[in-house]
Order: C-alpha cells, then sequence, then structure tokens
C-alpha cells in the first residue's frame, strides 16, 4: 500500500491531525519517494530503507529536519 494512501485513510482520520501537520507528513513523504525513485510504500518501511532515507536527509538538510523526517516515518 502507499504510504500516501494509508496517511489519508487511515492515519489522518485515526489521529485527528491537523492540516498543516498532515502537509508536513506529505513533504516528508515526496521527499522519501524522491529518494526512492519511486512513491514510499508499506514494503518500504524496513529499518535499512529509513536509515538510509535518513542518513542522505541528513546531507541535503538540516539535522532538524531529518530528525522530524525520521520521526514522521516511524
Amino acid at each position: 500500500m502507499f504510504l500516501q494512501k494509508f496517511l489519508h485513510d487511515f492515519y489522518v482520520p485515526l489521529t485527528g491531525i491537523s492540516p498543516r501537520t498532515q502537509k508536513l507528513y506529505e513533504f516528508t513523504l515526496a521527499s522519501w519517494g524522491e529518494f526512492l525513485g519511486t512513491p514510499p510504500t508499506t514494503d518500504d518501511l524496513d529499518m535499512l530503507v529509513v536509515a538510509q532515507f535518513i542518513t542522505h536527509r541528513t546531507t541535503t538538510r538540516s539535522p532538524a529536519t531529518a530528525a522530524k523526517d525520521r520521526a514522521q516515518i516511524v
């Protein structure tokens, strides 16, 4: 399942996150998709895949942004 679909169909309705927070999650998923070369799916929720993305993010963004992305994915 695409994580974008999971976000909209399950996570947002179940948690009631704000529209701004939803947008931040969408930015994270889009960035991860750019890194993967394809939109992230539940199959990408592997520790090694996530760690590779976060390592990449620390080279292109601030450590705080990488930490935010990690927290949102995990």
